[in-house]
C-alpha cells in the first residue's frame, strides 16, 4: 500500500510558535501565538509556555477530518487536515489557525470559537492555583519569570487587612489564602511531575519512530511495564487518529493493550498513522496513568452507556438502564462529561422508579418521566410532513433494583411505564408519547431496540409510518412489537418463533474466557435474552434480526409484521415466511444499516463488527469489517450524517450485576467510530418518498 504520510511538511517550529531555532528547548520562556486557552505567556512551575500549550492542545477536540500526528525530529506534535489534497500540515491546533478559521462559514466558525472558549473555561482548581492576590504579586502582568522567592514586602504593606482581590478569591474558591498557598504548592509539584512525564513520553516516541524498536516508558498504576511501540503506517492498529484508508478509522479514550485484554506483564502504546497519540485522550489519562491538566481526569465517568444515537449536528445521545444513576437519557457535552437530556426533570428520581403490589415489585407507571431507557434512534427530518429530526426514546419501564445485600432484580413493567417517546431535535421538546396495553407489552416484556419506516404510504398503516420494536424478554416471551405511529395502535408478531427465542445454555467466549451469568444471590446461569439486533433494508421491505444468544442471522418481510390481528392467519403467515441466512461465526448484539444495504452486526465475542450485504450484490456470506481489542462489548451503534458508524463500548459482561457483584470494567468507557465502506451513508430512504412494491 502507498505511504499515507502527508506530502507537505508542517511549517517550521519558528513559524508555528514565533520562537527562534528549530527544536524546542526547556529553557525558553517565549510564547507561541495567542489562543483563548493560553493565558500568561511566561514559564510557570518550570513548564515553558510552548510546552504547556502543546500539552493543553492534546486535550482539545479536533474538527472533522483533522488528525494529530508527531514529528520525531522536533519532538513536537502537529496537526493534519486530511480533507485537503495533499493533506495540509500545521503545528498549531486548527482552532488557532487563521487559514482554517477563515475557511469556515459564520456558523461553523462561531461553533469553533465557542469550543475553544469552553476548553479554556477556568476551573476552581485553576483559579486557586493562579497567583493573583495583591500581597503576593504587585504586578502579575510582568513579562519576566516569576521568581522562586519574592523580595521582602515593604513594611506594613498588606498586613492586618484582607484586600479586595483576596476577599473576592476567598469567595470564588471557598478557601482561605493559606489554604490556597498549600494548594498552589501541590499543584506546582503535580505540574512539574506531569511535565517530566510529558518529556519522557515524547523522548520515547521519538526514539521508537527513529529506531523502529519499542521503548520502555515506565510502570502503570498496577506495576506493569508500559511500552511505546514504533508507528505502523499502512496497516496500523485501528487508526486512532491515523490517515484515511487505514483499517478502522476509530477513536477512543480507552487504553489499547490494558485492562481485561492486557498481556500478563506489559502493555504497549501503539501509535497509528505515523502517530495518533497513545490510545487515550488527555495527558496520560487514557492509559491508566492518573495525569491531569486543569484539574480534571479525562474519562472520569461514573456511568456506562447502553444505547447511542448521533444527530446530524454532531450531538451524541446516550442511554443508561437505571440502577442508581441520576438519569437514564443523556447528551455528550464534551470528551469527559454528559448531561441529562432534555433535562434532569424528565428523568424520574431513583426513589420513584419502582413500587410494590402484594409484595411483587413493579416499575413505575409514570408515562411522562423516563424510568429506564434502553435504546435511542434518530430519524431525519421530513420536509413533506413537517416531522422534525427526531430522537426516539425507548423506555423499558423496568429498572434494575438491588436489595439490602446488593442482589439485583428487575421489577415487572406496568402500563404507562414502558413507552416510546418522540423528541424534536429542533427545539428539544417531546411531541408524542406512545404507551402499550398489557396485551402487547407483558409485565415480563423488555423493549430492547427499534427501527422506523416513516413514509406516509406504508401499506397497512394510517399515514404516519410504523415502528418495529424488539421485545427481548429474558423470561422467554420474545416477539416483535409493531406500532402504528398515527393511531398508536400496537400488536405483537412472530411471538416465540424459534428465530426470536434464546438458545438454551449458550456459553459465549469473551476475551478468551467462557462467559457464564453470575448474578449475585442467584445460581450460575446463562444469558437469557432472545431477539436483540434488528435492521431494516433501505427499501423497508425486509427486516434482519438475531437473538443475542444465537449464531444465526434471520430476516422476514416487513409486510408480515405489519399484518394486523384482524387477519386470522397473520401470525401463522409470519412464522412461515422467516428466512434463515445461516451462521455468522458468533453471537451478535446490536445491528445498524447503511444506504448500501449493508447490515452491521456487533460481535462481542470477536471484538469486532461484521457486515452482511442484503442486496442482490451480496454473496450470502457474513464478512469482517472491523476488529480491534478495544471493542469490548459493542452495545450500540449509530450511523451519523458524517458517514461514520459510531460504536458504544461499555464492557457489559464485566459489570457487577453479571459478575457476582464484582466490577471488573476498566475505566473509562469508549465511543469508537469508523468510516463506512463504499461511501455508505445514513439511511434516508425510509423517511421520504413512496413505499415500493412487493417484498423480495
Amino acid at each position: 500500500m502507498a505511504d499515507k504520510t502527508p506530502s507537505d511538511a508542517p511549517p517550521s517550529y519558528a513559524q508555528a510558535t514565533g520562537k527562534a531555532g528549530n527544536t524546542p528547548t526547556a529553557s525558553s520562556n517565549q510564547a507561541g501565538p495567542s489562543a483563548p486557552h493560553l493565558g500568561d505567556p511566561r514559564a510557570q512551575n518550570g513548564i515553558p509556555a510552548h510546552y504547556r500549550r502543546s500539552m493543553e492542545d492534546e486535550n482539545r477536540p479536533l474538527p472533522e477530518g483533522w488528525v494529530r500526528t508527531y514529528d520525531p525530529e522536533t519532538s513536537h506534535q502537529f496537526f493534519v487536515d486530511t480533507t485537503q489534497d495533499p493533506p495540509r500540515s500545521i503545528w498549531t491546533h486548527p482552532h488557532d489557525d487563521p487559514v482554517y478559521m477563515n475557511s469556515l462559514s459564520g456558523e461553523a466558525r462561531e461553533r469553533a470559537e465557542q469550543e475553544s472558549l469552553r476548553h479554556g473555561q477556568p476551573t476552581k482548581a485553576d483559579i486557586t492555583a493562579e497567583h493573583t492576590d495583591e500581597e503576593d504579586i504587585d504586578d502579575h502582568h510582568t513579562s519576566g519569570p516569576i521568581p522562586g522567592e519574592l523580595p521582602p514586602r515593604p513594611e506594613g504593606k498588606g498586613k492586618g487587612k484582607a484586600t479586595f482581590g483576596r476577599k473576592l478569591k476567598d469567595k470564588l474558591t471557598g478557601m482561605t489564602h493559606e489554604e490556597r498557598e498549600q494548594e498552589r504548592k501541590r499543584r506546582a509539584e503535580e505540574e512539574r511531575r506531569l511535565y517530566e512525564q510529558h518529556q519522557r513520553l515524547r523522548q520515547a516516541m521519538s526514539k521508537a519512530a527513529q529506531t523502529g524498536e519499542r521503548q520502555l516508558l515506565g510502570k502503570d498504576k498496577d506495576g506493569k511495564d508500559v511500552y511505546i511501540e514504533p508507528p505502523r503506517y499502512d496497516n496500523g492498529y485501528s487508526n486512532y487518529g491515523g490517515y484515511p484508508g487505514q483499517p478502522g478509522g476509530a477513536f477512543s479514550y480507552n487504553p489499547y493493550g490494558s485492562g481485561i485484554y492486557s498481556a500478563p506483564n506489559a502493555r504497549y502504546m501503539r501509535p497509528a498513522g505515523p502517530y495518533g497519540r497513545p490510545y487515550g485522550g488527555g495527558y496520560g489519562g487514557g492509559y491508566g496513568m492518573p495525569l491531569a491538566l486543569g484539574g480534571g481526569l479525562l474519562g472520569d465517568y461514573d456511568q456506562w452507556p447502553i444505547g447511542i444515537a448521533v444527530a446530524s449536528d454532531g450531538r451524541i445521545f446516550t442511554t443508561y438502564t437505571r440502577g442508581s444513576y441520576r438519569y437514564t437519557l443523556g447528551v455528550v457535552v464534551n470528551k469527559t462529561a454528559e448531561a441529562p437530556y432534555p433535562s434532569l426533570g424528565y428523568n424520574l428520581p431513583v426513589d420513584q422508579l419502582n413500587t410494590t403490589w402484594n409484595g411483587i415489585a413493579f416499575g413505575s407507571n409514570n408515562s411522562t418521566g423516563f424510568i429506564s431507557v434502553q435504546a435511542v434512534y434518530i430519524t431525519s427530518a421530513q420536509n413533506s410532513t413537517g416531522r422534525p429530526e427526531t430522537l426516539w426514546v425507548l423506555d423499558t419501564g423496568r429498572p434494575t433494583v438491588h436489595n439490602a445485600q446488593g442482589d439485583p432484580s428487575m421489577p415487572y413493567g406496568q402500563p404507562g411505564g414502558p413507552k416510546l417517546v418522540a423528541i424534536s431535535l429542533t427545539n428539544n421538546t417531546i411531541y408524542r408519547t406512545y404507551t402499550f396495553p398489557s396485551t402487547v407489552h407483558y409485565p415480563d416484556s423488555y423493549m430492547n431496540d427499534l427501527r422506523f419506516d416513516l413514509r406516509t404510504n406504508v401499506p397497512g398503516m394510517s399515514g404516519d409510518g410504523v415502528a418495529y420494536i424488539v421485545d427481548s424478554s429474558n423470561e422467554g416471551r420474545t416477539a416483535f412489537i409493531v406500532l402504528d405511529l398515527k393511531t398508536g395502535e400496537s400488536w405483537r408478531r412472530l411471538e416465540q418463533d424459534k428465530s426470536v427465542l434464546r438458545v438454551p445454555n449458550d456459553v459465549p467466549v469473551y476475551q478468551g474466557k467462557p462467559f457464564y451469568l453470575k448474578e449475585k444471590g442467584s445460581p450460575v446461569s446463562w444469558q437469557q435474552e432472545g431477539l436483540d439486533g434488528i435492521q431494516l433494508t433501505p427499501d423497508g421491505l425486509r427486516i434482519y434480526y438475531s437473538p443475542l444468544t444465537s449464531d444465526y442471522l434471520y430476516s422476514i418481510p416487513t409486510a408480515n409484521l405489519r399484518e394486523r390481528n384482524s387477519n386470522p392467519t397473520a401470525e401463522l403467515d409470519a412464522h412461515s415466511n422467516v428466512t434463515n441466512h445461516g451462521q455468522r461465526g458468533g453471537n451478535a448484539n446490536g445491528f445498524e444499516g447503511d444506504s448500501n444495504g449493508l447490515i452491521y452486526q456487533l460481535m462481542p465475542e470477536h471484538n469486532a463488527v461484521f457486515i452482511y450485504d442484503s442486496t442482490s450484490k451480496g454473496n450470502g456470506q457474513t464478512n469482517a469489517y472491523l476488529r480491534d481489542p478495544r471493542i469490548i462489548w459493542p452495545d450500540g451503534a449509530s450511523i451519523g450524517a458524517d458517514g461514520y458508524i459510531y460504536l458504544n463500548i461499555n464492557q457489559l459482561p464485566y459489570q457487577p450485576d453479571w459478575n457476582d457483584g464484582i466490577d471488573s470494567r476498566q475505566y473509562p468507557g469508549a465511543i469508537l467510530r469508523a468510516k463506512l465502506p463504499g461511501n455508505g451513508t445514513k439511511i434516508s430512504s425510509l423517511y421520504s418518498g413512496s413505499y415500493p412494491g412487493t417484498a423480495r
